[in-house]
């Protein structure tokens, strides 16, 4: 069975509405709604410790 290949982005300060493929219009992230389109993305995540606070 061939392993699959897993590719994790986190960004700092970054709401998921902010990327095209979660339905921001005016913002352009080609790249990672390629990225997206081709692989899973999870609408219903949650963070227990965020990394970095306001």
């Amino acid at each position: 069975m061939k392993k699959p290949n897993f590719l994790l982005i986190i960004t700092d300060q970054h709401r998921a509405d902010n990327l095209g493929c979660y339905g921001n219009d005016i913002v352009k992230t080609p790249n990672i709604d390629s990225i997206a389109g081709s692989g899973t993305r999870f609408d219903r995540f949650y963070v227990a410790n965020p990394l970095c606070m306001p």
